[in-house]
């Protein structure tokens, strides 16, 4: 939290596209923890 502040507790993303090749749908998810190890 030293590095964002309190603005880094729930970051989050999303990308969208209108159509993709065989109508393939994709999800893409990431979970990620820092630690002062």
């Amino acid at each position: 939290m030293h590095i964002w502040g309190e603005a880094g507790i729930a970051a989050r993303s999303a990308l969208g596209v209108a159509e993709l090749p065989l109508n393939s749908p994709v999800e893409v998810e990431l979970t990620v923890e820092l630690s002062e190890h």
